[in-house]
């Protein structure tokens, strides 16, 4: 979605394996997601978390332009293959 002042937003619906954290808030009726489960703690590892860097991560949105125009924001829900899944 872009609104009128060019913002856009990208929705992924991902819980990632399975019902996510499985947990459920109370009185809420969904269960949290655990998208973190990726990063490591491991200190060296290319997926650590440290201050100022990226881990590898599988939500990654997209924006498409025409010329200098935002034209579309976008998702693919693909896990390890989401890079591509953009490419293609």
């Amino acid at each position: 979605a872009v609104d009128g002042q060019g913002n856009a937003c990208s929705f992924i619906n991902s819980n990632f394996m399975g019902f996510g954290s499985g947990l459920v808030p109370r009185g809420c009726g969904f269960s949290l997601q655990n998208r973190g489960a990726n990063f490591l703690l491991t200190e060296g590892h290319p997926n650590s978390v440290e201050p100022g860097k990226r881990p590898y991560h599988t939500i990654i949105p997209g924006m498409a332009t025409v010329g200098r125009e935002l034209f579309a924001s976008f998702g693919v829900m693909g896990g390890f293959m989401q890079p591509q899944g953009h490419v293609q």
